[in-house]
């Protein structure tokens, strides 16, 4: 079977997976609260409280969490989070 699902990432973390051989045309990359639809279910990149990288190059890409809103439901995907006022 042929793969064509998409890899959706935070800005940033496209570089990283074109590197380890991901096609670019499956990747799409979202700046916070931007969101991309995927066979009627939207996702949705959210702030959440984190950082990206190691030593110097910390902070270089977006990190986030997700919220996928289908047609009748919600669900919120915190990840690795700390607590924001996001939450509120």
């Amino acid at each position: 079977a042929t793969q064509s699902a998409p890899f959706l990432v935070p800005l940033g973390i496209g570089a990283h997976l074109r590197r380890w051989g991901v096609p670019a045309d499956r990747i799409v990359e979202l700046d916070w609260d931007r969101s991309h639809t995927v066979d009627g279910l939207e996702l949705v990149c959210a702030r959440n409280r984190h950082f990206s990288g190691r030593g110097l190059r910390r902070n270089t890409t977006l990190w986030c969490s997700w919220a996928l809103i289908g047609p009748r439901h919600r669900v919120y995907f915190g990840g690795d989070t700390g607590y924001t006022e996001a939450f509120a």
